[in-house]
């Protein structure tokens, strides 16, 4: 499902597990994924292995720095509060864009947000 939304990802599931689900149904699959995935950022997210050193030394260089994410605000934002919102000038999330990734409107939206050519940025992605 990578580049997908939560929608697309609950609809496959479902089709893959044998289930019809209706609008509601798949609305209601989505909040319990949604409460679960809170549950787990609420208890704190690690940073992978020099990822600290390489924010430590973007930010020190004065290189503003922002998240492009497919998921919606909600999450993003108590992902972002989890791992440190200071690191970052903003974000762009799934729910905030026509397109998510892999498309690159979300990151030509980050990239107008900081004022810069889309040429001239660095992506780095999990």
């Amino acid at each position: 499902t990578v580049g997908g939304s939560a929608d697309g990802t609950v609809r496959l599931c479902a089709d893959w597990a044998g289930l019809e689900l209706t609008d509601a149904g798949v609305a209601d699959w989505i909040d319990r994924l949604y409460e679960d995935v809170s549950a787990r950022f609420a208890r704190g997210l690690e940073l992978q292995p020099g990822v600290h050193d390489l924010l430590s030394a973007a930010k020190a260089a004065g290189i503003p720095m922002m998240v492009v994410t497919n998921t919606f605000r909600r999450l993003a934002d108590q992902a972002l509060d989890s791992i440190g919102r200071h690191w970052f000038v903003g974000s762009v999330c799934g729910d905030e864009v026509a397109v998510g990734k892999p498309d690159p409107m979300p990151y030509r939206t980050a990239a107008g947000r900081l004022g810069v050519d889309p040429d001239d940025c660095l992506v780095f992605e999990d």
